[in-house]
């Protein structure tokens, strides 16, 4: 993890204690958590630094995309001229028992309400990462830019 990430993840880890919580949660949970809160904030607010989203992606995925390419991916995709910019807002964290993986959902800026996005938070029994952005990946977002 980056020096970058780990600030990040400590700012979110000093407002839950500052805020308290109701019951004590799980440590896989707290971490699950950590982990959607930073993939949301690093896409929000540190995405001119789109390394950090890419050391949050899953070693399977890393394999497909060098970090250089998904760089060079994740801005050319938001160089596209959308009506509201990328911006979650987490809603919630579920665990899933049989893998050990977790799933974020998150309200997505759109010009209309209701526009969710849900991705996968594979467990690799040290810590959770984020299956996001498959379409830079594979480079199908490209198409787009043909019209």
């Amino acid at each position: 993890m980056s020096a970058s990430l780990k600030k990040v993840l400590l700012m979110f880890l000093v407002v839950v204690l500052l805020a308290g919580v109701g019951s004590v949660p799980s440590s896989r949970a707290v971490d699950a958590y950590a982990t959607a809160y930073l993939f949301a904030h690093c896409v929000n607010y540190r995405y001119r630094d789109s390394g950090l989203i890419y050391d949050l992606l899953p070693a399977h995925e890393q394999s497909r995309i060098g970090r250089d390419d998904f760089i060079a991916a994740f801005e050319k995709e938001r160089s596209y001229p959308y009506l509201t910019p990328l911006f979650f807002n987490l809603e919630s964290v579920t665990l899933t028992a049989a893998d050990g993986s977790a799933e974020a959902r998150y309200s997505q800026a759109a010009r209309l309400p209701g526009m969710y996005t849900t991705v996968i938070m594979p467990y690799d029994g040290k810590r959770f990462s984020v299956s996001a952005f498959g379409y830079l990946i594979d480079g199908s977002y490209l198409k787009k830019f043909e019209r």
